[in-house]
């Protein structure tokens, strides 16, 4: 029997023959199915935990160690509720300084983020593709999955519950105050306040608050001192200044006066003013200053004489003039308050010397002394009169005569009667005189009556030595010792003025001359001759009046007895006009004087006898 060889390969030689490439290819194919199958698997997996626990945890899931697997989100809400401690009920105990308030957790909305907490236990498993969760619902189910709770309040309401509780325990500074009491100052201590910082005591509430735990919080914050802007030692300061200003007596000479300004007095002179207060200042009242001034000055006051000239024969002789003095008021003022003033720092002085200027007169004794040998009677004008009751047998005449005798009036100066005059009650031997009231003499009815002799013999003596005149005014009616429209009547009536007033209109001074004789008063001018010419119209007379005369029947005097009470005088009108020109015929001044006199009716009073006609009866003459 024979053997014959099999002609199918051994395995080895098969193996030998199969090339690599097809074995690799072979083992990547196995591989990759059983990957499939394992994909298959687990996406069935997935699929499958999750349509069993589809709206529900995962089991494994637990919040804060709650355990929620199976419960759908509102069941694992009310689980989380009952099982985990409450976050609302406690509270903060605030203490910032001395306050200590309370922040109920329920007042600023702390909780449970619930609805965080829940979006975080239900998509546990449930992100990425199916593998994804496959693995991480398989790590679940094998080791569980933890959720943290986490807190929520309402910022803005604790921060504002801290803020108010800092405003509660803030004070504010209290800046020391001054009060006038009286004539003295009293000072209003001041006081510290305090403040607490906010941001101090916020991070402490955020943390107490954002701490899981049920557990009452303490936040505690100290209090900062805050000084005042005007402490009690800075107002107190400037009410020691003030003290050492009225502390003394204050004495004021200067000249013959000596003051002394009491201390009780300065009181009232001094005050503490401020805009606030920090800008108090001493303040002496200058008002007041100047009110002691000018008293003193009063006292002080010397008024300077003019150089005047008295005559011997027609040679004008100077007489002496003499300087014045006053106060410098506001030298002596600044002295006043420059010593009070000083005070304040504790210096100062308790005398104070016033400044005194001399005052030069208008008229010098050296200008008189020059101007006599110059001088000239320029015009010259003479009135008669009756001494009588009607001018104080005279006087009413000779004393203003006397007053303007050697008035000097300067180049461009105004001669004023009434300013040289001055009050009649100065001048004891001045008395009643005759006045015109309502268009009647009353012999008696006015203190210096008859003056106007004196005031129409100036006016006439000036209008002849060319001047330029001012105020005039003729009499009621017409009065026969004066020049017909020419006439000036000076009185003073209340505050009723008239006066009589005219220019020195030439280049060099001229001087009143009056003179006093029995029955006359005569005024000149003396002056440097200027060369002026005056020429005066014939008064044209216009509407005459004729006056009556009357016998009036009266019981004022004895039966049989007669008394002439007022004399008939015609009204009428008059205009008489000056003409003055210059030595090269130019004319200076040309003006027209116009006078209206009302008419009187003469009365002579009749005593009645028995028989007679009643008193107040009148026959004409």
């Amino acid at each position: 029997m024979s053997t014959t060889l099999s002609e199918f390969p051994s395995p080895l030689a098969l193996r030998e023959r199969v090339p690599w490439r097809t074995l690799l290819l072979g083992f990547l194919l196995s591989f990759g199915l059983t990957l499939l199958a394992a994909a298959v698997f687990a996406a069935a997996f997935a699929l499958g935990l999750t349509r069993l626990n589809d709206g529900r945890a995962l089991p494994g899931v637990t919040v804060g160690g709650v355990a929620l697997a199976g419960l759908d989100r509102a069941s694992a809400e009310v689980r989380l509720r009952e099982e985990l401690p409450s976050l609302t009920s406690g509270h903060l105990t605030v203490r910032y300084g001395t306050v200590e308030e309370r922040i109920e957790y329920s007042a600023i909305g702390r909780d449970y983020n619930m609805a965080a907490m829940l979006d975080r236990a239900f998509g546990v498993g449930r992100d990425g593709g199916l593998i994804e969760q496959a693995q991480e619902q398989l790590r679940v189910l094998l080791n569980g999955a933890a959720v943290e709770p986490s807190v929520r309040w309402d910022e803005a309401e604790l921060e504002q519950r801290l803020l108010a509780i800092a405003q509660a325990a803030a004070v504010a500074p209290r800046d020391a105050t001054i009060d006038r009491v009286g004539d003295r100052y009293v000072v209003r201590p001041s006081g510290e306040g305090r403040t607490v910082d906010v941001n101090a005591g916020l991070g402490q509430a955020l943390a107490a608050v954002g701490a899981l735990s049920p557990d009452d919080g303490v936040v505690r914050a100290e209090a900062t001192s805050v000084a005042p802007a005007v402490s009690t030692a800075d107002a107190q300061a400037f009410v020691d200044q003030f003290e050492r200003v009225v502390a003394a007596d204050l004495v004021v000479t200067g000249g013959n006066v000596v003051e002394r300004v009491e201390a009780e007095t300065l009181r009232g002179w001094v005050s503490l003013i401020g805009s606030d207060p920090q800008t108090w200042r001493v303040i002496v009242d200058r008002v007041a200053v100047n009110d002691l001034v000018g008293s003193l000055n009063e006292q002080v006051y010397v008024e300077p004489r003019s150089a005047s000239f008295e005559w011997r024969g027609e040679e004008a002789v100077p007489v002496a003039g003499a300087n014045g003095r006053e106060l410098d008021t506001r030298a002596s003022a600044d002295a006043i308050l420059a010593a009070l003033n000083g005070r304040t720092g504790g210096g100062g002085s308790t005398r104070v010397s016033l400044s005194i200027v001399a005052l030069e007169p208008a008229f010098t004794t050296a200008q008189a002394r020059a101007l006599a040998p110059r001088v000239e009677r320029l015009s010259s004008w003479t009135t008669n009169y009756i001494s009588s009751e009607r001018n104080f047998f005279g006087a009413n005449i000779q004393v203003p005569t006397r007053v303007v005798d050697g008035t000097v009036v300067g180049p461009g100066e105004k001669f004023n009667f009434w300013a040289i005059v001055g009050s009649l009650a100065n001048y004891p031997e001045i008395g009643p005189g005759g006045v015109i009231i309502r268009g009647r003499t009353d012999p008696t009815g006015a203190l210096g009556g008859g003056i106007c002799s004196c005031s129409t013999t100036i006016f006439n003596a000036a209008l002849r030595a060319g001047l330029e005149m001012g105020d005039r005014r003729n009499h009621a009616y017409y009065i026969t010792r004066y020049p017909v429209g020419l006439d000036a009547t000076v009185f003073k009536s209340g505050s009723s003025v008239q006066n009589l007033t005219f220019t020195n209109d030439t280049t060099s001074p001229i001087i009143l001359r009056g003179i006093n004789r029995t029955g006359k008063v005569t005024f000149q001018v003396w002056g440097v001759p200027t060369g002026r010419e005056v020429t005066f119209s014939e008064p044209r007379i216009e509407d005459i009046k004729v006056a009556r005369d009357f016998f009036e029947y009266s019981d004022k005097i004895a039966a049989g007895k007669t008394e002439r009470v007022e004399y008939p005088t015609d009204g009428f009108k008059a205009w008489v006009t000056r003409t003055v020109t210059d030595e090269d015929g130019n004319v200076i001044h040309e003006e027209t004087y116009y006078s209206r006199y009302i008419r009187v009716h003469g009365i002579t009073l009749v005593g009645r006898s028995p028989g007679d006609p009643p008193a107040g009866t009148r026959i004409e003459r």
